[in-house]
This record gives C-alpha cells, sequence and structure tokens, in this order.
C-alpha cells in the first residue's frame, strides 16, 4: 500500500494547530496560569458511590449539600466551577449506586 500523500491544505492546518497550542502554551507560561485554574477546571477525587447514597437516603440531603460537604467546598453550585464539577461527579455516583442495587435486588 504506497503512503498517504498530505494535501497542502492539511500540510497548513496541521501547522497553524501547531502553532496555536505552541501560542497557549506561552500564555499559559507568561500569565502563571495552570491547567487546574483555568476555565476547564476537574476534579481529580471521585466520590464514593456508597457513601453518596447513604447521605442522600438516610441523612436526606441534596446534592448540592452533599458536594460541598465531600468537597470541602464553599459557595453556590453555579459560582464555582470546582463544586459544580463535584456535583456532576456526585449525581454519577448516586446513579451509579442505585443501577448497582437494581441490578443485585430481586425482580418481581
Amino acid at each position: 500500500m504506497a503512503p498517504r500523500r498530505i494535501s497542502i491544505g492539511t500540510y497548513d492546518r496541521a501547522q497553524a494547530l501547531i502553532r496555536n497550542s505552541e501560542y497557549r502554551k506561552g500564555l499559559e507560561a507568561l500569565s502563571g496560569l495552570s491547567q487546574e485554574a483555568g476555565a476547564d477546571a476537574q476534579v481529580k477525587e471521585e466520590p464514593d458511590p456508597w457513601v453518596v447514597y447513604d447521605l442522600r437516603k438516610r441523612e436526606y440531603l441534596t446534592f448540592s449539600e452533599i458536594a460541598r460537604r465531600l468537597s470541602g467546598e464553599k459557595g453556590s453550585i453555579s459560582g464555582n466551577k470546582r463544586l459544580h464539577a463535584f456535583y456532576i461527579k456526585v449525581k454519577r455516583a448516586y446513579q451509579k449506586a442505585e443501577h448497582l442495587i437494581d441490578s443485585v435486588s430481586p425482580r418481581d
């Protein structure tokens, strides 16, 4: 099979993407921004599905209260990006626990 040739337009687009990423890295270095301080801040830790399930069912907490308690963040979900990311992970953990319970409980 013959090697695939890259057209001039594709090569130019690839070079532009490389220049753009290098430009962004340079700006981050100059401004002192880190990856975690950016707009796409990610929360690395995952909440335990069973802890989330117990807090929801036994203590009757809302997902936002659970997210605040487990993450240690303060403020509103809409104003704090880290808290909002953890709130989404809390909801996902609760759904995972419910799914596991449904999968092992006897069916009627």
